[in-house]
């Protein structure tokens, strides 16, 4: 936050130049996502501790997931010259599975993540095998290492790496602890092999629990071509006016319509009057009349209408009650625009 505001008020010094402005707005950027980082493990250890995550299983093709990872994380390697390696098991039409596909994406996320962190040189590499009746994934790098005696230490809250004074790495210490906990709710467990400057594998395991294949939705890769935005309306519902324009910027490029509402009582109002409304964005933490209440309404007279919901506050009790009220989907803020899109060609 310190970072955040100071300089932000430097960019208010008159005759700044560009090449200072640029640098500026790149370390209030890596702080924004630093503190949205942290806001988001506390939100996510206080949903933990009162017991409302819960397991939401879906099919999954892991072979999918690995290579949807390694796009993701493969730009940050190549900046810290790291080789960066996946390794599967199952051939994609083998590789589906049932298990909470967002649960383990963010373990392997945090896993990932730390690996790419505290590894100056060398590789890191992540995959999975099969283990009798279970599937075991692996994040393995040539990082730090961690000494053997804080090997359960680690998986506490708040407890990291770095025991000395100095913060080179940095975080909230709680990535470990949820990852955790969220492969223990899957029904597996987690360790690591380690010693200080040898680098360090992570392991764990989920059930395995195999599905048959079915058609998957358009991914972030395959996404080329946003034509069949063109010519839509869609109604954004959202009273944050910051919020509202990067919907709006995201959505106009690609000729669509706009309509907007700031409460849930104007919405209902717009789709009651408006039959040319093609999908509804939703927020959910609305005034006067909740998100929740107006999607309810809305599909009173308009059951067919795709709503998909939108909140920073994405619990997975939050996520089913949306579904219940008669959301098509949810989408998590802040808003990532391959899966803005994406999420919008599955319901059009």
């Amino acid at each position: 936050m310190n970072a955040i505001m100071g300089f932000s008020n430097l960019l208010n010094v008159p005759n700044l130049n560009i090449k200072n402005q640029e640098h500026y707005l790149e370390i209030i950027m890596q702080s924004c996502n630093q503190l949205l980082s942290i806001i988001t493990d506390i939100i996510n250890i206080a949903a933990i501790e009162t017991g409302e995550v819960k397991i939401q299983e879906n099919s999954v093709n892991i072979n999918t997931l690995i290579k949807l990872l390694h796009d993701q994380f493969i730009q940050n390697a190549r900046l810290k010259n790291l080789t960066f390696l996946i390794e599967t098991t199952f051939s994609n039409e083998n590789a589906i599975i049932i298990t909470d596909e967002t649960k383990l994406t963010g373990i392997l996320t945090n896993l990932i993540g730390n690996a790419m962190k505290f590894t100056r040189q060398g590789y890191v590499k992540f995959g999975y095998k099969l283990n009798n009746n279970f599937i075991e994934f692996f994040v393995e790098d040539t990082g730090i290492g961690i000494s053997p005696v804080l090997h359960e230490e680690i998986f506490k809250r708040f407890r990291q790496v770095e025991t000395n004074d100095s913060r080179e790495f940095g975080g909230s210490g709680l990535g470990l602890s949820i990852s955790k906990a969220y492969v223990e709710l899957l029904g597996g467990k987690i360790w690591l092999t380690s010693e200080p400057e040898k680098g360090s594998k992570f392991h764990f395991t989920i059930p395995f629990k195999r599905s048959e294949p079915v058609e998957y939705s358009i991914r972030q890769s395959e996404i080329s071509s946003m034509n069949f935005l063109s010519d839509k309306t869609i109604l954004i519902v959202e009273d944050d006016e910051s919020s509202f324009s990067l919907l709006k910027e995201l959505l106009f490029k690609h000729n669509m319509q706009i309509i907007r509402a700031i409460s849930g009582y104007e919405a209902v109002e717009i789709c009651k009057e408006n039959v040319s409304i093609d999908l509804v964005l939703m927020d959910i933490k609305l005034p006067e009349l909740s998100g929740y209440e107006a999607t309810r309404q809305i599909k009173s007279f308009r059951p067919g209408l795709p709503i998909i919901a939108q909140s920073a506050y994405g619990s997975d009790q939050e996520k089913q009650q949306a579904i219940d009220c008669g959301c098509s989907d949810f989408l998590d803020k802040p808003i990532q625009i391959n899966q803005l899109f994406s999420k919008i060609q599955e319901q059009l």
